[in-house]
């Protein structure tokens, strides 16, 4: 008697259907059944309506009401769909149609078996693998279990053996016992056995009631070259059980201190740990979200009270007993370029190439103190330019007069031109459309009060930054400020070498700008330490990027570079907007390179570039105000166009600086240096002098008359204190 066939979720979701229809068949036949059930309905609908979860057109919202209406769009036609169903189904349906279904039919079920039975032996052949798998995996694993299994006696047998309170005959026995060696061999080896472990305990027994020293003297005798060969130091330590001793130099003398990797290293590392948790020192975080996980540890967050360097004092008074040995080893990570040999595809051979890791160095403290103090220097220096560059921009900003302008500037990041919605591929690919965005701010002085301060941003569609651009980006917003009473010009920005610091940008300075400004007398450009070049401009920027991003997140599209300036223009009202096009870059790209400028030995060094048309003038360099006042000259002539260093430490007494730099290279203990950058401009030929320390005497007379040639000398010099504003940074690097 064959089971019952389990019937399938489909069959009986249509049993119940069936059954359902069934009932509300009967239930239309019979009038009284039938006004019950209409009036369960009617009651079912007013419970609805109490409740609200029925509710009228009038009462709904209009979402409620378009959703609404989308619901009953959807049964209308499906129940239209079913009407068009059920009619097609009553239509007569001719014989040849007939004939051609049911032979479509026996193809379909012939088809079906076969790919029944495709199934079934495909079925039973994976059945046989799985069973041969299995069988070969029970195998496998019990090979392991007895492997396992052995090593675990061998392990016990072998602390057994080594066991000091075993004798060495009873040791030799059971490691022969152990090994299959011949009965007739057993003697020999026997033998040679019970004497090595003999040897052994009768070491082990001396070194305990020997001596520190004496102990020091036998860990040499272990520690040699036979020992090493075979490598037994660590079998050696385990049966003597002493540690690796390794020589540290204090000062003068060499002391043993006993090698146990990081142990010394996470003790400490306990100390601070536990130090920094202690509740006077930190408070922990309530938040059930406030943790970190870390190597499946999972740990609550906690914040210092107070700043590091408060608490590292805090701690060396709790902890006035932990000492650091010059002589440890430190770890830190430095990222290096190393060489790595990898296969390429494209050439079919090894490839060597240089890519960037982090590396883990390992140091000594005292040499890694060695190298922070060979460093600090440099730092030092770094961190006194920057503290005395802010404090020279503040003093110019409050001391600038009204013939005086300040300009700020800086290239902003290129913007990427958006759209509001985009395809995958122009989303991610490089194809975007770039703008320069040259970012100015300039300071003027209208009146002796007001300092006024006004925001421009040029853009333009060439993507050039070298100094052709730069000029065309500045030159329109200069003619806005130059009238009769402005007579100096000073610059600020960064100094990246490809744009505003280079040889370039400095004949332009002498030159160049003369020619379209003639009223102007004088002008410095100042470049920011390196790494420290952020100020107003780059604010500039980042207001017009965020302007136009949010725009784009609003919908509309920033497509072209007039649709940004207009977008700019509307939405920055503070800020004033001029476009340059890629013609006026060419022109002055052009004009600047068919000048022929030598190159200027230090330009990396260069704060301040100063310029003085025709005049003497003094820089008080307050560097080197702890030894003595120094000043910078510089001397300029008609004939020639001489920029002329004098670095000196010259006084009032002595109104010749020429005979003064010739007595200080005379002096042993000061170095002066002068420093000659001619440039002849209605000749071809150039000349340069250059006279550094004693060796440079012989070029004194000729920076003496090429100084005597200026005819306007004596009318043109001006006091220290006439162009005190021109101090903008104090630096020996400076450049005229």
């Amino acid at each position: 008697m064959s089971g019952h066939r389990k019937i399938s979720d489909e069959e009986r979701k249509h049993i119940k259907r069936d059954r359902e229809r069934e009932r509300r068949r009967k239930i239309r036949e019979d009038p009284e059944k039938r006004e019950e059930q209409r009036e369960k309905e009617h009651q079912k609908y007013l419970r609805q309506r109490k409740n609200k979860q029925r509710k009228l057109v009038s009462e709904m919202t209009e979402r409620e009401i378009r959703s609404q209406r989308k619901k009953w769009r959807q049964y209308t036609k499906s129940h239209r769909d079913r009407l068009r169903l059920r009619s097609s189904e009553n239509a007569h349906v001719p014989d040849h149609l007939t004939k051609q279904l049911d032979g479509r039919k026996e193809h379909a079920i012939k088809k079906s078996n076969r790919m029944k039975l495709k199934r079934h032996r495909e079925k039973r052949k994976n059945e046989a693998k799985i069973a041969d798998l299995k069988k070969k995996v029970g195998k496998w694993k019990k090979k392991y279990s007895r492997l396992k299994k052995s090593m675990h006696q061998n392990k016990n047998v072998a602390q057994q053996t080594s066991s000091p309170s075993v004798s060495p005959g009873t040791r030799v026995q059971q490691i022969i016992e152990r090994s299959s060696i011949q009965q007739k061999r057993v003697d020999g080896i026997k033998k040679q056995l019970i004497f090595g472990e003999t040897i052994k305990d009768q070491l082990s027994e001396s070194y305990k009631s020997l001596s520190p020293k004496e102990k020091k003297v036998f860990r040499k005798i272990m520690d040699g070259k036979i020992i090493k060969k075979y490598k037994l130091q660590r079998t050696c330590s385990k049966v003597f059980r002493y540690t690796k001793t390794r020589v540290v130099e204090y000062s003068h003398r060499n002391v043993d201190v006993k090698y146990q990797k990081n142990r010394r290293a996470s003790e400490n590392r306990n100390k601070i740990v536990a130090f920094l948790q202690e509740d006077v020192n930190s408070r922990i975080c309530p938040g059930k979200k406030d943790y970190v996980t870390k190597n499946k540890f999972t740990y609550q967050k906690r914040y210092l009270t107070n700043t590091l360097k408060n608490l590292f004092k805090e701690f060396c008074k709790k902890y006035a007993d932990v000492k650091y040995d010059p002589g440890n080893v430190v770890s830190y990570s430095q990222w290096k370029n190393i060489k790595q040999t990898y296969f390429s595809k494209r050439s079919q051979n090894n490839v060597t190439s240089l890519k960037s890791a982090k590396i883990i160095q390992e140091i000594e403290i005292s040499d890694l103190l060695t190298k922070f103090e060979d460093r600090l220097p440099l730092f030092l220096a770094h961190e006194g330019r920057i503290f005395h560059q802010y404090k020279a921009i503040k003093t110019l900003k409050q001391n600038m007069t009204n013939e005086e302008i300040l300009i700020h500037c800086d290239f902003s990041e290129n913007y990427n031109l958006k759209y509001a919605e985009e395809v995958q591929s122009y989303h991610f690919g490089g194809s975007r459309q770039q703008i320069t965005l040259h970012t100015v701010v300039i300071y003027s002085r209208a009146h002796e009060n007001d300092l006024k301060v006004d925001s421009f941003c040029t853009l333009s569609e060439s993507l050039e930054h070298g100094p052709g651009a730069i000029w065309a980006h500045l030159f329109p917003l200069i003619k806005l400020y130059i009238d009769n009473r402005v007579k100096l010009l000073h610059f600020l920005s960064d100094s990246p070498s490809t744009q505003y610091r280079n040889k370039k940008m400095f004949a332009f300075i002498t030159n160049g700008i003369y020619s379209y400004f003639p009223e102007l007398k004088s002008n410095t450009w100042n470049y920011h330490e390196a790494g420290h070049g952020k100020g107003a401009p780059d604010g500039i920027g980042g207001v017009c990027k965020k302007s136009a991003d949010r725009t784009v997140a609003q919908g509309s599209d920033v497509s072209s570079f007039s649709q940004l300036v207009e977008i700019l223009k509307a939405n920055c009202s503070g800020i004033s907007f001029l476009e340059i096009h890629a013609c006026e870059i060419e022109k002055f790209s052009d004009a600047i390179n068919k000048a022929e400028v030598l190159p200027f030995k230090g330009t990396l060094k260069v704060r301040q570039y100063v310029y003085l048309m025709n005049a003497v003038a003094s820089k008080t360099a307050n560097s080197f105000s702890r030894l003595f006042q120094q000043n910078i000259q510089v001397y300029m002539s008609n004939c020639f166009e001489i920029m002329c260093f004098l670095v000196s430490a010259w006084t009032e007494k002595e109104t010749d600086p020429v005979e003064h730099v010739r007595r200080c290279l005379q002096e042993e203990d000061m170095e002066s240096t002068v420093s000659a950058m001619s440039k002849r401009s209605k000749y071809e030929d150039d000349n340069t002098l250059h006279c550094q320390s004693k060796k440079g005497l012989e070029k004194i007379e000729a920076v003496r008359m090429i100084l005597e040639s200026n005819d306007d000398g004596d009318e043109s010099e001006t006091s220290e204190d006439e162009n005190s504003d021109l101090d903008i940074f104090s630096d020996s690097d400076s450049f005229s």
